[in-house]
C-alpha cells in the first residue's frame, strides 16, 4: 500500500471534503473531477477514492504512461478478458474492445499530462462508464488539448483541493512514518501545507524553505480587498483633519500605494 493510500497519512485535513461530499460523489453515477495546484496531496484523494467499496469494476491510470499502457491496464483491471481471450495487440483494437464494455469506472491521475486524443476516448467512455479524474489546475493547457478537456470536464462535478489550513498532525505523521527527527512544526512550516512539499523533507531528513510565493499556494483575496479601501480612507481621513495639504497628498498617495499593493497581492493569489 502506498504512503498516500494509509488513511491515517493520506486523508489527513481532507475528512471533511471527503465525508461530506467526495464519497458520496463517488458512489453516483456522476463524474469527478479533483484540481488543486501541484503539491497539495490530489493523488492521496484519488487514490483514497479509487479503494473504496463500489459495485462497479474500477481501474485506475495515470495520465503520464503511454496510451498502450493504459489501455491494457484498464482491460486488466475491469477483468474484462475471458479466460481464453487474448490481449489485444494494437491501440485500435483495445479501445474497440473497451468501449464494448459498460457500467464500469475509470480513475485518472495526472489528467493533465493526457494527450489531446485520449481526452476524445474519454469523453467517448463518460458516456457508459463513471470517471473520476484528477488535474493539477496550474499546467497551462492550448489548442485542442485545452478544448478537449473542456469537453470532458463541462459533464464533471469538479471539488477543489487546497493547501492544509493546519499541517502539524499530517507533519508528525509523516515524521513518524519515515523516523525522522525533524521538528513537526518546522516541516508543516517549511512545507506550507502541502504534503507533497512534507514528505520528501521527513524522508531525506532535511528542511527545504519553500520560495515565498510557492505554487499551489494560496491567499484569501477577500481579506485584501476589504482592507485595502479601509487603509486608504483611513488614510484620506488623517489628511483632511490634519488641515495640511502636505499631509493630504501624503494621505491620498499612501491610500493609492496601498489599493496597488492589495491588488498586487490578490493577483498574485491568483497565479
Amino acid at each position: 500500500m502506498g504512503l498516500w493510500q494509509e488513511p491515517n497519512i493520506g486523508l489527513i485535513g481532507r475528512d471533511r471534503l471527503i465525508t461530506r461530499h467526495l464519497r458520496p460523489a463517488n458512489n453516483t453515477q456522476e463524474h469527478i473531477l479533483i484540481q488543486g495546484k501541484r503539491n497539495v496531496g490530489l493523488s492521496a484523494v484519488l487514490q483514497f477514492l479509487h479503494g473504496l467499496q463500489t459495485k462497479r469494476q474500477k481501474a485506475l491510470i495515470n495520465g503520464g504512461e503511454t496510451n498502450s499502457a493504459n489501455l491494457k491496464a484498464i482491460l486488466t483491471q475491469w477483468a474484462c478478458l475471458g479466460p481464453n481471450e487474448k490481449m489485444p495487440g494494437n491501440v485500435t483494437d483495445l479501445k474497440t474492445r473497451i468501449l464494448q464494455e459498460s457500467g464500469h469506472a475509470l480513475y485518472v491521475d495526472d489528467l493533465h499530462n493526457t494527450p489531446p486524443q485520449v481526452l476524445i476516448f474519454l469523453k467517448n467512455l463518460s458516456a457508459h462508464h463513471k470517471i473520476v479524474g484528477a488535474i493539477h489546475n496550474d499546467v497551462p493547457m492550448s489548442g485542442p488539448k485545452a478544448a478537449n478537456f473542456q469537453d470532458l470536464a463541462r459533464n464533471m462535478n469538479s471539488f477543489r483541493i487546497r493547501p492544509l489550513s493546519d499541517p502539524l498532525e499530517l507533519a508528525e505523521k509523516l515524521c513518524l512514518h519515515f523516523g525522522s527527527n525533524l521538528s513537526p512544526r518546522d516541516v508543516g512550516d517549511a512545507g506550507m501545507g502541502m504534503p507533497g512539499l512534507m514528505a520528501p523533507m521527513c524522508q531525506t531528513g532535511r528542511i527545504q524553505r519553500a520560495p515565498e510565493r510557492t505554487s499551489g499556494e494560496e491567499i484569501d483575496e477577500s481579506i485584501l480587498l476589504i482592507i485595502a479601501p479601509i487603509c486608504w480612507m483611513a488614510a484620506r481621513y488623517y489628511g483632511r483633519i490634519a488641515d495640511d495639504p502636505a499631509t493630504q497628498l501624503a494621505g491620498g498617495v499612501g491610500g493609492i500605494v496601498l489599493l496597488g499593493l492589495g491588488r498586487l497581492l490578490w493577483s498574485a493569489g491568483k497565479k
